[in-house]
């Protein structure tokens, strides 16, 4: 599992600003292709940001298992 997981988080700041803009930090992106490459389950947050920005998560991890190999 990534130790990244424990480390950050969605806030309620974080989610508000992503609602009145469509933009989270680079981290949540992060946060979320390790999330789901760890099959980890998105919070309702997460989810909403997952659903929004699906392509930019599925860049992301593609970048991560590439770095793997």
């Amino acid at each position: 599992m990534f130790t990244f997981l424990t480390k950050y988080s969605v806030t309620e700041k974080i989610y508000r600003d992503y609602v009145n803009t469509g933009i989270v930090p680079k981290k949540v992106i992060t946060l979320l292709a390790k999330k789901t490459m760890s099959g980890v389950e998105l919070t309702s947050q997460e989810f909403a940001i997952f659903c929004g920005l699906t392509a930019e998560v599925n860049e992301e991890i593609a970048k991560i298992a590439k770095n793997k190999n």
